[in-house]
């Protein structure tokens, strides 16, 4: 993960304040990319995984993640 963060430019760090002020550890880091709309293949290749299930075994979506992927799709055009 370091060289991918330092890599685009995000200095790495592992010093206390870091730790209690950003979100940690792989399970979140990997939830919130797919909440941000990073697609599957994407955050897969962000995590460092070499299988598509590994990834999604570190992805947690709950039923408000549901929802808002539904409303966020476009609504119907009506039948003539």
């Amino acid at each position: 993960m370091k060289h991918d963060l330092e890599k685009i430019g995000i200095p790495y760090r592992t010093d206390a304040a870091w730790r209690t002020s950003t979100p940690t550890g792989r399970h979140t880091h990997i939830t919130e990319l797919v909440r941000s709309g990073a697609s599957l293949p994407e955050v897969k290749e962000l995590g460092s995984h070499s299988d598509i299930k590994m990834t999604m075994k570190y992805t947690h979506i709950g039923l408000d993640d549901q929802a808002r992927a539904i409303s966020n799709l476009p609504m119907p055009k009506a039948c003539p």
